[in-house]
């Protein structure tokens, strides 16, 4: 976070200047609607026993400390009316004293974002000068909480960052006259050039005023004295408070290495994916995004959407700034369509997300598999794009270029449809890219609770808008990418220093012993070393149902449950009282139970519900997910590592499976039905008024389409998995849904991410056994391993495999394509081998290493951090 760079800007044309306009914060043409809109102190100092809407220092008497507020008609200087603050204070401290005025953001969770911004100003009226001259200096201060132990949810002075002003004002004679300060700290500023973190007041933070982190501001009369018991008085008149030199704003979607922390990325709703890779960038050694556009042919107008943590006002960027994004695609994409929205606040209108478009096409780019600059002008973008209503685009207003929220890359016809494209360098404006990684948390531990272990630790010092990635593994964790390592959590925002991590074991309680790492992502993308817990926990995993490996005997897909109850399968059983509700609610488990079986062979999928329904609703002529309806969502492959980010094809396949009175149906396969109602191997029915039945088997072959791997599968595999049971009491009314995932806030159709899992059989490991023979195990692959742990200083493992026999060279480059060391250069056998490197005479930085023996090479990349 400490070092930054222009990002690239020899791609771009820099092009000056900004729009003037302004903000007003506070007109005071009348008291505030909010009767607390000035904190109310109680008491207004520990010394005395009453409270009001000012503060003094701890040893003012209230007769010579005070504050009273009124709002009159004259004199103004904008608008009806003006703020009067008649003013005492008292010198009784050390230092002198004080008495203040404090307004905070009267949401809990909001603040205020005063980023677009360069200076702030208001009116002032000295009515009547302060009694002593010389001796009182007004201050506006402000409470900036982006580091707050408390986060947006502060409203003490002592856990923010506390900036001050200082103006030498209240001598002046009665007149108006105009403060404007610019919204910049620096120690140095004492006499009103801008703001200052004494430190007297507040915490440090990260030291950096945060503008888009203002929970509110402050009106201090301060006397200076060291104790004397003398007072000052007065009479000043403030007017028109406002935000103002409205700035250009520069968003980062993908700065080239990650998706920046204030950013998160879907992949949409028509099937499509992406990830990010190394495999192809526009400047070598960075990162790129893949994205796998939707594969069906009805995704038309899906793709990814990036979606800012908070609106940005881009007012001012409007006029003249430019989207700017690299492109790497085969002829054929045919047209992107290219959004810019608005945060669905519209004032009075309907609250709808506003979009401004822009049609970008083929013959513009001159797509031929190799990189391409696109810049577009936001002037360029069609505001009037409508929003989505639910039925129907509405065009009753334009998008509010004041709060962009998201940004959506587009396919716009089905040329689009299933192919590859590359996306590298996503922003407007002209922004800069922090190019340094963060330190490492501190105080890793896992704590035991009741069926999981609460993970926490200490925040990075000196970072603001920092994400942390949560690590668990059973055996110490030095490398988080090793298959042994499990991802608790990931973009964990700072200042909640938590994180739970739920335990299971298959069928039974069963004692387990976890370790924990944490690792920050700076708002830049930017990752730093993990940090890891000193200790194990040791705590009790809840005994999870799990897919069987014997399906009942004499399977019908008929409704009677006999075969299930009798043959000793574990079911997963959702009722409100004890599962996860991912969306809407339920008076209580007789509104809905759902007792769950599953159960596989090498050749189906058997799957039951027994439903305990109070009312059981279908219409087929309406949406099928507002009526009682189950969702099985599963991965067919054996999951280790991180989940997948979005539902993927091939050998990892990740499946939605959409159960319902009018069929079996794939929800990924372009909703390709795969039992009708009457089939033999699907059963589907309501029991009268109230409760369902469901049974199915289906075949692994008609699950898998493209290129999936079909599934086999074998004991021990953990399989990515989340039941949800739709629940409506009214023909196509959603009353509420159950899921067995803990992360499945209605959300679990965008992404895999959302699941949790379960096992096959009854143990969490497959059966493996590993034959030595001469220099490794016998192994049918190459493969070369990533080494670990990476980044490393100064050593690191790498392992790899060999199929057969034969002469290898392993030699080491840095990001030049230099040649810098020669770890293997000999024949060797088949087998797995690892070789250690030493790296004391190297320099930090990014190396790659490349493995060649006969016609098989790969390459990898690994860091250096001394």
């Amino acid at each position: 976070m400490k070092k930054l760079l222009p990002l690239l800007i020899f791609l771009w044309m820099i092009i000056p200047g900004a729009v003037h306009a302004q903000q007003m914060i506070e007109s005071f043409d009348q008291a505030p609607a909010d009767t607390n809109y000035w904190n109310w102190f109680n008491p207004v100092n520990s010394n005395v026993h009453f409270g009001a809407h000012y503060q003094t220092n701890v040893s003012a008497d209230s007769q010579y400390g005070w504050i009273k507020v009124s709002y009159v008609s004259d004199p103004v200087t904008e608008g009806t009316g003006a703020m009067q603050v008649d003013y005492s204070v008292h010198n009784t401290e050390s230092w002198g004293g004080y008495t203040k005025l404090e307004h905070w953001n009267p949401d809990s969770n909001g603040v205020y974002d005063w980023s677009a911004y360069d200076s702030i100003s208001f009116w002032y009226y000295n009515k009547a000068p302060q009694s002593l001259a010389g001796r009182v200096t007004f201050r506006f201060d402000l409470q900036e909480v982006g580091n707050s132990p408390n986060g947006n949810k502060t409203y003490d002075i002592n856990d923010c960052e506390y900036y001050y002003s200082f103006l030498n004002i209240l001598d002046d004679a009665p007149g108006w006259h105009k403060i404007t300060m610019p919204l910049k700290a620096d120690p140095n500023f004492w006499s009103g050039e801008g703001f200052n973190r004494t430190g007297w007041a507040g915490i440090a933070g990260n030291n950096q005023l945060d503008l888009d982190k203002i929970k509110g501001w402050s009106f201090e009369f301060s006397i200076s004295g060291a104790g004397e018991g003398d007072y000052s008085q007065g009479t000043i008149v403030l007017d028109a408070m406002e935000l103002k030199g409205l700035k250009a704003v520069s968003l980062i979607f993908f700065n080239g290495r990650a998706i920046p922390s204030n950013v998160t990325l879907n992949p949409g709703w028509g099937g499509g994916s992406y990830e990010i890779t190394d495999k192809e960038a526009f400047v070598p050694t960075t990162n790129s995004i893949k994205w796998n556009t939707p594969p069906n042919d009805w995704a038309v107008w899906d793709g990814l959407v990036f979606s800012l943590s908070s609106p940005k006002n881009l007012a001012a960027s409007w006029p003249v700034d430019s989207l700017h994004f690299m492109i790497k695609a085969d002829a054929g994409l045919d047209s992107l369509k290219l959004v810019l929205s608005d945060d669905d606040k519209d004032g009075s209108g309907p609250d709808l997300e506003y979009e401004a478009f822009y049609m970008l096409k083929e013959s513009d780019v001159g797509y031929d598999g190799t990189w391409k600059a696109v810049n577009i002008a936001l002037k360029d973008f069609d505001r009037n794009g409508g929003g989505w209503n639910g039925t129907a685009m509405q065009f009753d207003q334009l998008m509010d270029s004041t709060r962009v929220s998201k940004l959506k890359i587009l396919i716009a016809s089905t040329a689009g449809v299933g192919k590859v494209v590359y996306l590298d360098n996503i922003w407007t404006g002209h922004p800069v890219i922090d190019v340094i990684a963060p330190d490492a948390p501190t105080g890793v531990a896992g704590t035991p609770g009741d069926y999981y272990n609460l993970v926490i630790w200490q925040d990075v010092p000196g970072e603001s808008g920092e994400v942390y990635d949560v690590y668990a593994s059973k055996k110490p964790i030095t490398d988080i990418h090793s298959p042994d390592v499990d991802v608790v959590a990931r973009g964990v925002n700072e200042d909640v220093r938590t994180a739970i991590h739920w335990l299971y074991y298959p069928l039974n309680d069963h004692d387990v012993t976890y370790y924990y790492a944490v690792q920050c992502r700076d708002a830049a993308g930017n990752i730093g070393p993990i940090a890891v817990s000193a200790q194990p926990a040791v705590n009790t995993a809840k005994g999870l149902a799990t897919i069987s490996l014997n399906p009942p005997a004499g399977f019908a897909a008929d409704g009677d449950f006999k075969e299930w109850e009798n043959s000793g399968i574990k079911p997963f059983v959702l009722k409100p009282s004890t599962t996860h509700i991912g969306a809407g609610s339920f008076t209580d488990d007789n509104d809905l139970t759902a007792t769950v079986y599953i159960a596989a062979d090498a050749t189906y999928l058997y799957f039951a519900v027994d439903a305990i329904d109070d009312v059981f609703s279908f219409d087929p002529a309406g949406n099928w997910w507002e009526d009682d309806a189950v969702e099985l969502f599963i991965g067919l492959y054996n999951w280790r590592g991180p989940k997948h980010s979005s539902f993927e094809r091939g050998n990892e396949p990740d499946y939605q499976l959409l159960i319902r009175v009018d069929g079996l149906y794939n929800g990924r396969n372009g909703n390709a039905m795969i039992y009708s109602p009457d089939s033999t191997n699907y059963y589907f029915e309501g029991l009268g008024v109230s409760d369902y039945a469901i049974e199915a088997r289906i075949p692994w072959t008609k699950i898998a389409f493209d290129e999936d791997k079909v599934f086999t599968p074998v004991r021990g595999m953990r399989i990515p998995l989340d039941i949800y049971v739709h629940d409506s009491d009214q023909a196509n009314v959603s009353d509420g849904t159950l899921s067995t995932s803990p992360y499945d806030d209605d959300n679990s159709w965008q992404s895999p991410e959302h699941w949790s899992y379960t096992w096959i059989g009854d143990t969490t490991n497959v059966a493996t056994a590993i034959h030595e023979k001469g220099n490794g195990a016998v192994v049918t692959t190459y493969e070369l391993g990533q080494n670990y742990p990476n980044p490393f200083n100064p050593t690191t493992t790498i392992e790899y495999s060999l199929s057969k026999s034969g002469f290898v060279a392993l030699n080491i480059y840095n990001t030049l394509g230099q040649k810098v060391k020669s770890l293997v250069n000999k024949k060797q056998s088949a087998g797995k081998h690892f070789i250690r490197l030493s790296a004391e005479d190297l320099s930090s930085g990014i190396y790659f290493y490349q493995i060649k023996s006969g016609s098989y090479s790969q390459i990898k990349k690994m860091i250096l951090l001394k």
